[in-house]
């Protein structure tokens, strides 16, 4: 993941499409050309242009809550949709249906004011998501795994005690590994799957784990498990 620094007001941040390649492999295996993929929390569209180069998909959308970061993607080509995923009226206002939706690295992002909250907002947004899908169609889920699911618990209530203070980010032995902002709601695995069984319209046909190594701080935090988990789930 690296940083990209667009102005004093607002960051917009390019996340590493190393973990895509899973999602390509499959895209190119089960997707033609003239199919309609969309991203929910596309940033600056730069995974999405990662895919664009990848498969002989052509058209590409993304979904964000930021313009500065929707303008970036527009540059690179992709359809954008301002506005937020947990939002009904927002994606019931979107006019097309797309063969596969890519949620990358974004659920544990949409955070409530405790993990239940948390828990529910990303069941909004996978609910909406289906909404946008075609018969038939692909919802590809990437992410990260913390295994116990206990750890989930502590990274979100350590942050969220620390953003009192303030909302920059404190960090820890490297800027992406830190106690502060932004907060997150980190899903273990069977976490993240007692989710997705509330979709009895949808079966997983592949799963995917990849394990990451452990650093100083994972281990000094009791981590066992630190992977990154990728689902693809068919609309039945």
């Amino acid at each position: 993941m690296k940083r990209k620094e667009e102005s004093q007001i607002e960051e917009v941040y390019e996340f590493s499409v190393d973990r895509y390649d899973y999602v390509i492999d499959f895209l190119n295996k089960h997707l033609k050309d003239d199919v309609k993929l969309i991203e929910v929390g596309c940033g600056p569209g730069n995974v999405l242009e990662y895919i664009g180069g990848k498969t002989s998909i052509k058209n590409l959308y993304g979904i964000d809550v930021s313009e500065k970061a929707l303008a970036l993607a527009r540059k690179r080509g992709v359809g954008t949709y301002l506005g937020s995923i947990t939002d009904m009226a927002f994606v019931l206002n979107i006019n097309i249906k797309f063969d596969c939706i890519v949620l990358g690295a974004i659920l544990h992002h949409l955070v409530g004011s405790n993990r239940k909250l948390s828990y529910i907002r990303s069941y909004k947004a996978l609910r909406n998501s289906t909404l946008l899908l075609k018969e038939d169609g692909y919802i590809c889920i990437l992410e990260p795994i913390f295994e116990p699911s206990f750890i989930g618990d502590l990274i979100f209530y350590i942050k969220k005690f620390i953003t009192k203070f303030t909302s920059r980010r404190a960090p820890v032995f490297g800027y992406w590994n830190n106690i502060g902002a932004p907060v997150v709601s980190y899903f273990s695995k069977s976490s993240l799957l007692n989710i997705i069984k509330h979709f009895k319209d949808f079966e997983i046909i592949n799963i995917y784990e990849k394990e990451v190594k452990r650093n100083f701080l994972m281990k000094l935090c009791l981590v066992r498990k630190r992977s990154d988990l990728t689902l693809i789930l068919r609309k039945k």
